[in-house]
C-alpha cells in the first residue's frame, strides 16, 4: 500500500556560516565533535534548502503512472495505475526537427484500467512531417488533463520519444592544406604549435586541448563496496589520471598535406600505465575535425571515469557563458541517469548547468549532445 521506500526524502544539513560570511550546509565533523559519520546524513532526494535535486526528478520519471514506449511502428501506452483508471489523462505528440517543433497533435487513446496498455499507430500527419532535411524525434507525452489536489492540469505523467529520422552525417572534405609557420602549423581556421597541440581557432585563443580521462569523483567513487577491499578511486589515482602529463612523440603531415598527425602519450607522472594517442587532424577550410585513437599501454586495474578530450577557451566571466545545445536536457543526465530528460534544443548559463551538491562532486554532465554553442 505504502510502495517503494526511497532513501532519503531531504539532505539533513543545517544552515551555517563561514569565517568569510559565505552560507553553507553543515553536517558531521562540521561542528568539531569528536566521532562523526561524516556526510552520511546527506543523502537525499532534496537538497536541505528543500530544492529538488537530479536524483528526484529521475525518480519521477522512473516511477512515472504512464509508460510510453515509442516507436517508428507505433506506440505503446501502458497505464500503471493499480486502482484508477486512465480518464482524465491526455496523450499529446509532437515532432521536431533539429529541436524546432514542425507538427503536433492530440493522439487517440482510449481510457485504460489498472494495468491495462494499448498500442496506436503513429499519427498519419506525424509521417506527412518526415520529409525535409534535420533528425526528426518523434516525441509523445501523458499529462493531467485538469487540476488535481496534489498537480495542476498540463503535469507531465510519462514520456517516449523516438529518432524517425537520424541526424544526417556531416558532410565533410579535407580541402584545407596543413601549413608550416614560424611556431608550428596551420589547418584552415586552426592554429597549433610545434608538438602539434592546437593553439587557437579562428581569432579565438584556446587555452587548453588535450586527452583527459579524469573526472571529479563522486561520494560512491570514494566508497568501498560490498566485498571490496579499495574504491574505484583508489585505482583511479593509483594510475595518476588526476595529475596526467602529456608528451609528444611525433607530428606528420600526410594525406597529401591535408592531414597533421600528432602522435602521443599520456600517462599519469611516475606512473607505467599511460595511453598512445593519434590525433588527426583535418579541415574543409572553414571548421577543423578531429579523429582522436585511443589506445591503453601498461598495466591496468579497475575502470577509468572517463576518455575524452577536453577544450578549455578563456572567458571574463565563465560562470555567466551562455550554453546553447541540442541534446538531452535541460537537467544533468548521465549513461545510468537519463530517464528524466528528453532530446531537444536547450539553453543555459554555465552556472546554471551546476548542481550544487552539499558535498562536492561530479555533476551538470549533458550526453547525446549534437551541437552545442558557447557564447
Amino acid at each position: 500500500c505504502q510502495g517503494g521506500w526511497v532513501w532519503e526524502w531531504i539532505d539533513h544539513g543545517l544552515d551555517a556560516v563561514d569565517a568569510d560570511g559565505r552560507a553553507y550546509s553543515a553536517y558531521g565533523g562540521d561542528f568539531g565533535e569528536p566521532l562523526h559519520d561524516g556526510s552520511f546524513v546527506i543523502d537525499g532526494l532534496l537538497l536541505p534548502e528543500r530544492v529538488p535535486s537530479p536524483g528526484l526528478l529521475e525518480l519521477a520519471a522512473v516511477n512515472a503512472p504512464v509508460r510510453i514506449e515509442v516507436s517508428a511502428d507505433g506506440i505503446r501506452v501502458r497505464s500503471r495505475y493499480q486502482v484508477r483508471t486512465t480518464d482524465g489523462v491526455d496523450v499529446r505528440w509532437w515532432v521536431e526537427r533539429d529541436g524546432a517543433e514542425v507538427a503536433s497533435g492530440v493522439l487517440e487513446v482510449p481510457v485504460l484500467g489498472p494495468g491495462e496498455d494499448v498500442e496506436v499507430p503513429v499519427p498519419t500527419s506525424a509521417q506527412d512531417a518526415l520529409g525535409g532535411d534535420g533528425e526528426l524525434v518523434l516525441h509523445v507525452e501523458a499529462a493531467l488533463a485538469h487540476d488535481e489536489p496534489w498537480a495542476v492540469a498540463g503535469h507531465a505523467l510519462g514520456h517516449g520519444e523516438v529518432v524517425l529520422v537520424p541526424r544526417p552525417a556531416l558532410g565533410w572534405s579535407a580541402a584545407a592544406r596543413v601549413e608550416r609557420v614560424d611556431d608550428g602549423y596551420s589547418l584552415g581556421p586552426a592554429r597549433f604549435d610545434r608538438r602539434g597541440t592546437l593553439v587557437g581557432l579562428g581569432a579565438l585563443e584556446v587555452a587548453s586541448a588535450a586527452f583527459d580521462a579524469w573526472r571529479a569523483p563522486t561520494e560512491n567513487d570514494r566508497a568501498i563496496g560490498w566485498g571490496e577491499h579499495v574504491s574505484a578511486l583508489f585505482y583511479w589515482e593509483l594510475a595518476g589520471l588526476q595529475r596526467m602529463v602529456h608528451r609528444a612523440d611525433s607530428v606528420t603531415i600526410e594525406d597529401d598535406v591535408r592531414a597533421l598527425v600528432v602522435v602521443t602519450r599520456a600517462a599519469g607522472a611516475a606512473t607505467a600505465s599511460g595511453f598512445r594517442l593519434e590525433h588527426r587532424w583535418s579541415s574543409d577550410g572553414a571548421g577543423v575535425r578531429l579523429d582522436l585513437g585511443i589506445e591503453p599501454e601498461g598495466s591496468w586495474h579497475g575502470t577509468i571515469p572517463r576518455a575524452g578530450f577536453s577544450l578549455a577557451v578563456p572567458c571574463a566571466a565563465a560562470a555567466d557563458a551562455q550554453v546553447e545545445w541540442y541534446g538531452l536536457g535541460p537537467g544533468e543526465a548521465y549513461a545510468d541517469s537519463r530517464a528524466a530528460v528528453r532530446t531537444g534544443r536547450w539553453r543555459s548559463s554555465v552556472e546554471a548547468m551546476q548542481t550544487p551538491y552539499v558535498v562536492p562532486q561530479e555533476n551538470g554532465t549533458r550526453v547525446d549532445v549534437r551541437e552545442a554553442r558557447i557564447a
